[in-house]
Formats: structure tokens, C-alpha cells, sequence
């Protein structure tokens, strides 16, 4: 009897022991719950913002695009900082794209800087209003279409013509260079961010695909299956940059754009960044 007792005594006193081992780790805030809290936090200032935003055509300033209800696209920059961001689309009636435009936070000891970038993809001028703090117009058109290149007529049903954007998407390479000139190779998103048809206008089939630097959106490759008035079908694509780098883009290996120049807070020009405001990070933030 002596021997059992000693026993249950000896393993009563090891569980206490580990239990008092586990409370200091228990005590810990667990790291993936606090990213998760510190991302969704940040998610929500830039869906905030980018409800603010007025964007109109400038041949219809009466009539300003729909902002598509959540972002089409998130991002955790883990290559360049650690910005929180997100993606989102303005579009005509019709459901074809205007604007695209990203809203992101990236660190600045315990606050945290809030940008903007956009890009024009309208075939005229257009306008932003941020209500008491930001404007931006460009009069030229969001983008330069061409036929793409060594590519068959679009096919005759959705699904198909789906499968030749993504393998179109596929073919296109780029890379972006830093002010260090370090060289950076863009991934390529498989899946589109934004689907879209305009049969009215013969766009039959419509897609707007995303090049990133680790998950944040530097490029974007806009494809649309085009009908003429004589019913021709063909596929045609345009370039927009997201980034402040310099990029150099290619189709089957073969260098085909180069990103345009420009500078922050540059008016003027279908692109546009700039910084927008500062917030304190939340108490549970590092």
C-alpha cells in the first residue's frame, strides 16, 4: 500500500509540475491568431477608404462607375515590407472594368503609412474625388490594345474561350526592377481576378489577370475576345502597371512593354499612386 501511494503521489506531482510548465505558454498570445487579427484589421481600413471614392468618366461626369461590392484581390507583402492590402474594381453598367485600384498599409514603427494606386482601364478620361483629401484626372485612355500575338479566333462557347485567356495569361512573363536595380520575376495569379462580357459592345469574353511580387498585384493583363461589326472575332490584350517600379513585360519570351515613367502623386497619366494617411496600429499589433 505504502508503494501504490508513493506512486499516485509521485504522478500527482509530475502533472502539477507540467502544468505549471504550460502556463507561461499559454499565457502567450498565439502568433497566428494575432496576424490574423492584425490582416483582418487592415482588410477593413482599406474596404473602409475605398468606399469614399468617386470616379467618373469625363464624357459622363453625371454617371459614375459602380464600385464592385468587396475586393477582387487581397495581398500580405512578404518580399518588399509588410503591406496589408487590397484590391478593388469600379465598372461601368455594362460590367466591364474602369478602374482597378489597390488601398494597402505597410509599417511605420507603431503607426502604419496608408497608400492608394490606381489604374485608368477606360477608353476615355476619367476623374477621382476622395472627398477632403485627394483628386486625380487623366484624359488619356486607360489602355493600349492590340492583337495578341500567334493566337487563334476566340472559340465559340464561354468555357473554351476561358481556357484560351488562361493559357493566353500564361505565355506573358515579367519582372520588375527596384531602385537598386535588383530584378525582381513577377508570379503569375493562374485564376483571373475579374471575369466580365459585354456582348452589346462584342466583347464575348473578358478577363483581368494579376502578375505579383510574392501576393501583391504589380501588373495586370487585361484580355478581351473582340467581335468587328463584320462578326471577325480575335483576341486582343493591354498591359497596366500597379507598381512604382520599372517593369519590363514579355509574350513567349520575347520582350513586347515596358512600364511608362512616373512619379508619385503624378497627375495626368492613367496611373497613379500616392500616399494618404497615417493610423496607429491597434494595441495588439507588434
Amino acid at each position: 500500500m505504502h508503494k501504490l501511494l508513493f506512486l499516485i503521489l509521485c504522478t500527482i506531482a509530475a502533472s502539477a509540475s507540467a502544468q505549471d510548465k504550460a502556463t507561461p505558454d499559454a499565457a502567450k498570445p498565439d502568433e497566428a491568431a494575432v496576424k490574423k487579427a492584425v490582416t483582418e484589421h487592415w482588410l477593413g481600413v482599406a474596404d473602409e477608404i475605398s468606399k469614399d471614392y468617386v470616379f467618373t468618366p469625363l464624357d459622363a461626369p453625371d454617371a459614375p462607375f459602380i464600385r464592385q461590392d468587396k475586393a477582387i484581390f487581397r495581398h500580405t507583402q512578404t518580399v518588399r515590407g509588410d503591406d496589408i492590402g487590397a484590391v478593388y474594381l469600379w465598372k461601368e453598367k455594362n460590367g466591364r472594368p474602369a478602374i482597378i485600384g489597390v488601398i494597402f498599409a505597410w509599417s511605420q514603427g507603431r503607426n502604419r503609412q496608408v497608400n492608394h494606386e490606381f489604374h485608368s482601364l477606360y477608353r476615355k478620361g476619367v476623374a477621382m474625388d476622395l472627398p477632403g483629401k485627394k483628386k486625380w484626372t487623366t484624359e488619356q485612355p486607360g489602355l493600349d490594345w492590340k492583337p495578341f500575338p500567334k493566337s487563334d479566333a476566340p472559340a465559340l462557347t464561354d468555357l473554351k474561350r476561358k481556357l484560351q485567356a488562361k493559357a493566353m495569361s500564361r505565355r506573358v512573363s515579367a519582372n520588375a526592377t527596384d531602385p537598386t536595380k535588383a530584378r525582381w520575376e513577377l508570379r503569375l495569379v493562374p485564376t483571373a481576378i475579374y471575369e466580365y462580357a459585354v456582348p452589346e459592345e462584342g466583347i464575348d469574353y473578358g478577363a483581368v489577370f494579376s502578375l505579383c511580387q510574392g501576393t501583391d498585384t504589380e501588373l495586370l493583363v487585361v484580355l478581351e475576345a473582340r467581335r468587328d461589326a463584320s462578326g471577325k472575332s480575335e483576341w486582343q490584350y493591354a498591359f497596366a502597371s500597379f507598381t512604382d517600379y520599372e517593369l519590363a513585360v514579355s509574350i513567349d519570351e520575347e520582350e513586347t512593354w515596358r512600364s511608362p515613367d512616373g512619379t508619385i502623386a503624378e497627375n495626368g497619366k492613367p496611373h497613379h499612386w500616392d500616399f494618404l494617411e497615417q493610423r496607429p496600429k491597434r494595441d495588439f499589433e507588434p
